[in-house]
């Protein structure tokens, strides 16, 4: 179901989380039930291509949507988690959008606290999205650049580039304003600020 996503990115060794059949069942909706269990059940809380993307892992569904919708109140309460990139940017399926026959996959960026719509289903977003779009899709090129400038040859598990000054505060998308920083302290310290900058 995944071979043209899987022949375009490869598997970061040793990153596969195992996961059970009970929290398969468990975190994912049923209207995903069939695609989403096959990617999970192989790609739980994988890394690909030295960290370019990667799959969330289920148990930390929860987690994560508690951390996007802070920054994203607005976004629709039903929805799912399915990867990030090196960016820290999230991809989330729209589950409540699915039981309207709408399928899109939301594209939320910490940076620019920008939400956007890709208009394509679970597999479509893995096997056309990712791989055909990919530069806009994950900014593939400029994180070769990063990589080149850093000597960076992988990103660590847990670890995204975040931006020390982020759009919304006037900061760029450039090499020199990037860092690393931990995923979940990168969206947690956004939400606060976004926070700050609602109640001025």
């Amino acid at each position: 179901m995944f071979e043209r996503f899987s022949s375009v990115y490869c598997v970061d060794r040793n990153s596969v989380v195992e996961v059970s059949k009970q929290l398969l069942e468990k975190a994912i909706p049923q209207q995903l039930a069939l695609e989403a269990t096959g990617y999970f059940s192989q790609f739980n809380g994988a890394s690909f291509r030295s960290g370019l993307y990667r799959a969330v892992s289920l148990d930390a569904i929860q987690k994560w949507n508690a951390l996007i919708h802070g920054v994203f109140p607005t976004a629709p309460s039903e929805t799912m988690p399915i990867g990030y990139d090196w960016l820290g940017r999230f991809f989330c399926v729209d589950v409540e959008g699915l039981s309207r026959n709408e399928n899109r996959i939301f594209l939320l960026c910490p940076y620019s606290s920008d939400a956007l719509e890709i208009p394509a289903d679970f597999v479509g977003f893995h096997n056309n999205v990712l791989v055909d779009q990919m530069h806009p899709a994950v900014e593939d090129e400029l994180f070769d650049k990063f990589k080149e400038n850093t000597n960076l040859s992988m990103l660590p598990i847990n670890t995204c580039v975040g931006l020390i000054t982020p759009t919304f505060l006037g900061g760029e998308l450039i090499i020199e304003n990037m860092h690393l920083i931990d995923v979940e302290v990168y969206w947690d310290l956004t939400a606060q600020l976004i926070s700050q900058l609602r109640h001025q």
